[in-house]
């Protein structure tokens, strides 16, 4: 027992001990610190043609192994531009650009004084580098070459120099690049958006309607932050090279803005799209070319300043659904239960195509064994007859007989007399009972059908 106290009483003093220490002794810098350029060597660095005629970047000089809330001195950091380091790159045949870089011109840029200072409780401080546009521009630089900044440090005021002399110098190498502005949609190259218009017949009426409403981000590249307003146009020549073979959506059909106020390429200002319905066509595809056609400052991408909606008609019967059916074969006096995932497509307002049974089951198989004919691939139509009970709607089956022989549907297809279909629109879901005869016994057996398809 006296042992256990003993050892409990020792680690109470060495706890104490350590309580009564203070924090920037507990916590003392590292020795061997070093100070260097986390950027170092040859760095490849945009910068932004501003309209102002100036663009504010830095090099950032750090000092490592220091822990900065504990320090209550400054360290002073000097530094120079040296040709020599240029020279000594294009003369290594082992860099990756040697024989390629060239000094920038030193009226394209200005860095102020031969130091910096690391202010106490922080370990970084930064070279500011203001580059000349306009001199950048009027300077027409050898598109062949890669034009640099060459930085060393040259002393420090506490510490040392890292040892290693590569880490002491940067070649801050720029890239002139306009601000430009284009469409997020656009960020990886030209693409063709999917616009879904969903149409209905208008009940009591032979009209449709329906709409699609969309919102399309505006980005930009290097554009500080502002305000400025881009005039968004409708353009039929913009699908002359992209989609020359398409039908382009008439422009009776669309309104979007015409204007859109950019502030700063974080909060993604939206260009609106409205699309109405009542003038389009089932089974079309149209392309709708909406381009930036003009900013009050810096252009649009040439590239990416586009935006191509493919816009198709569907009607509100096209959804994802999971169906469950049990498919009965009198001939063979079959029956199994079956589940699978079926996507109908629109092919009228009121009518979908769809796969009948499904692959793989009775249904599919062979007829008989005398026949090679299977049920595999067949499709059929449904028609939605919208009545005053929105949960019974009725639906009438039409034979598919446009597909090519393997996809028609069966030419004995029919509603089961003996068993309703019809679509429930509250709960999205079609209930079907249909059949077909079997080719070998045409006069006595079918294949029956019954099906739920339920709407994810």
């Amino acid at each position: 027992m006296k042992k256990y106290l003993f050892t409990a009483l020792i680690a109470i003093s060495a706890l104490t001990a350590i309580s009564c220490e203070k924090a920037e002794e507990r916590w003392a810098d590292n020795k061997d610190a070093y100070i260097y350029l986390p950027q170092h060597g040859y760095t490849s660095n945009i910068v932004w043609d501003y309209e102002g005629g100036t663009f504010m970047s830095s090099l950032g000089v750090y000092a490592s192994g220091l822990r900065p809330e504990y320090r209550k001195e400054e360290i002073k950091v000097g530094f120079t531009v040296d040709q020599t380091l240029i020279d000594a790159y294009n003369a290594d045949e082992t860099q990756q650009y040697a024989g390629m870089l060239e000094k920038l011109p030193d009226n394209c840029y200005t860095i102020i004084g031969t130091g910096v200072i690391i202010p106490e409780g922080e370990n970084l401080a930064q070279i500011p580098v203001e580059f000349n546009t306009a001199a950048i521009r009027a300077a027409a630089l050898d598109p062949a070459k890669l034009y640099v900044i060459p930085v060393k440090l040259t002393s420090t005021s506490k510490y040392v120099l890292n040892p290693d002399e590569e880490l002491n110098s940067a070649l801050y190498g720029i890239v002139f690049q306009e601000p430009t502005f284009y469409f997020k949609a656009n960020e990886y190259g030209t693409s063709l958006n999917s616009a879904k218009v969903y149409a209905r017949i208008k009940k009591g009426t032979t009209e449709m309607e329906g709409s699609f409403d969309g919102t399309y981000k505006i980005a930009s590249y290097g554009v500080p932050d502002g305000e400025y307003t881009i005039n968004i146009a409708y353009d039929p020549e913009a699908m002359k090279p992209a989609y020359k073979d398409s039908t382009i959506l008439p422009q009776e059909v669309v309104t979007f803005d015409s204007q859109i106020v950019y502030k700063n390429n974080h909060d993604f200002p939206l260009l609106n799209v409205h699309i109405d319905a009542s003038q389009l066509e089932f089974r079309k595809t149209y392309v709708l070319p909406l381009t930036m056609t003009s900013t009050s400052a810096y252009a649009p991408n040439a590239d990416k300043s586009s935006l191509f909606l493919k816009v198709e008609l569907k009607n509100i019967y096209e959804k994802t659904y999971a169906s469950t059916m049990v498919v009965d074969a009198e001939m063979t006096s079959r029956s199994q239960a079956y589940a699978a995932k079926k996507s109908p497509v629109s092919y009228e307002a009121d009518i979908v195509e769809l796969q009948i049974a499904t692959n793989n089951t009775i249904a599919g198989a062979a007829a008989t064994a005398a026949s090679s004919t299977t049920y595999n691939n067949k499709y059929m139509r449904l028609r939605i007859i919208e009545g005053d009970d929105i949960r019974h709607n009725k639906v009438e089956y039409i034979l598919v007989t446009d597909k090519g022989t393997r996809n028609n549907s069966p030419a004995t297809l029919e509603a089961d007399p003996d068993a309703e279909s019809y679509y429930d629109y509250m709960a999205e879901q079609f209930v079907l009972n249909y059949r077909w005869k079997h080719v070998a016994k045409k006069e006595t057996t079918f294949v029956k059908v019954t099906e739920i398809i339920q709407a994810n």
